[in-house]
C-alpha cells in the first residue's frame, strides 16, 4: 500500500481551500451595503459577481485536476460587489461627495 505523500498533501489540503472558499461565498453575504453606481446612477444593493465561466470551470476540472483547482481559485478570488442594474464594479458608498454629485445630477436632469 502507497503512503500519503507530499503532493497528496498539498492536493489535498488545495482542495479544501478551494471547498471552504466556496462555502464562505455560498452562505456568506447575499447582498452588500446600499451603494450608489457611478456608472448608471443606481442606488440599491450591491450583489457579488463572479468572473469567469462556470462552464469552463467544470471542464478543466473533468479534464485536469490542477488547471481546474486554479481556475476555481482564481474565480473565487476575484469575486467582487457590482451594481444589479448595469453590473459595474463602480460603487460608492451613498454618503459620499461622488454620490451626493450623482444624486444631484440625476435628481437636475429631466425625464
Amino acid at each position: 500500500m502507497s503512503e500519503f505523500g507530499v503532493l497528496h498533501w498539498i492536493v489535498f489540503a488545495a482542495i479544501v481551500y478551494v471547498v471552504f472558499i466556496a462555502a464562505r461565498g455560498i452562505f456568506g453575504a447575499k447582498n452588500g451595503a446600499e451603494m450608489v453606481c457611478l456608472d448608471c446612477g443606481t442606488q440599491a444593493r450591491a450583489v457579488r459577481r463572479t468572473k469567469g465561466s462556470i462552464a469552463i470551470e467544470i471542464l478543466l476540472w473533468l479534464c485536469f485536476l490542477v488547471p481546474g483547482m486554479i481556475y476555481s481559485i482564481w474565480r473565487l478570488t476575484t469575486r467582487t460587489w457590482a451594481c444589479p442594474a448595469c453590473g459595474s464594479e463602480r460603487l460608492v458608498p451613498p454618503h459620499t461627495p461622488a454620490a451626493k454629485r450623482m444624486l444631484q445630477q440625476q435628481a437636475s436632469t429631466p425625464t
